[in-house]
């Protein structure tokens, strides 16, 4: 496939009768491949795009995939020579932290990613093993520059027009149980029930300015803290324009009532 040949993270260090390093070696870990967003096989395949069509990370992914050579800046001259003797001490090499040196010299020499005839050379050299031959190269592609916008795009468009549809039959579905205007609700019954709905809104929208009154002028008179003000004007809110609770409505009323007989003490 077009990623498949890519590196993923704890890939195995080293393969074959010898023990040589694995071609992933050479790449560093931040270029590494997440465990479960990649293309090494059909299901985590198909996870990853599910992955990438709710866009998350996207953009991060797109660029893991378009990893390539000239990510990692100007290479060497001899740098396919300096990598093969670094990844030769690599192997014999016993001690862990001289076996990092080593590591971190070739990845030096062939920095970000390996071309095919990179990583084919080394194997020849038999410097590294390959987990399937002939070996491929440690490079993403250019293409996911166009592939990954283009497939979050149509995917967003497909799950937009899927949400759409279920609001759509629930909305359907919802209506069938409210009496609408069709032919089986006269016109004037409509008209009706509109002025009764109107009127209940001036009704409440009159009563919560007088209470916003109230409290705005006792807030002022600094009969009421700043902490109290708020705490009752959010129960106004929430009286008149979330859930109508008439028993908030009487809480606020008492209080008003406290404040005012504070004021007229005071006075």
């Amino acid at each position: 496939g077009l990623f498949g040949h890519m590196c993923i993270q704890d890939h195995d260090q080293t393969s074959g009768p010898e023990n040589l390093p694995a071609r992933c070696n050479l790449v560093e870990e931040v270029d590494l491949l997440p465990k479960n967003a990649n293309f090494k096989n059909l299901a985590v395949g198909l996870l990853t795009l599910f992955r990438v069509s709710t866009r998350d990370l996207w953009s991060e992914t797109m660029l893991l995939y378009s990893l390539s050579r000239q990510s990692g800046g100007a290479r060497p001259e001899n740098g396919l020579e300096l990598a093969q003797i670094a990844m030769a001490a690599y192997a014999k090499e016993t001690i862990p932290s001289q076996k990092l040196k080593h590591l971190y010299e070739a990845r030096g020499a062939l920095p970000s990613c390996q071309s095919d005839t990179e990583i084919q050379t080394l194997h020849d050299a038999g410097v590294i093993v390959c987990e399937n031959l002939p070996c491929r190269e440690t490079c993403g592609s250019i293409f996911s520059l166009l592939y990954f916008p283009i497939f979050v795009t149509m995917s967003s468009f497909v799950l937009m027009n899927i949400v759409t549809a279920v609001l759509m039959h629930e909305l359907i579905n919802t209506h069938e149980d409210i009496p609408m205007v069709t032919e089986y609700m006269p016109l004037t019954k409509f008209a009706y029930l509109y002025r009764r709905w109107r009127r209940n809104c001036n009704r409440k929208k009159k009563l919560f300015e007088e209470y916003h009154t109230r409290l705005k002028q006792l807030a002022l008179e600094q009969v009421l803290s700043i902490a109290e003000f708020e705490t009752l004007l959010d129960d106004l809110v929430k009286t008149f324009v979330l859930v109508p609770d008439n028993s908030i409505l009487g809480h606020i009323e008492n209080e008003c009532q406290a404040a005012e007989k504070r004021a007229a003490e005071e006075d």
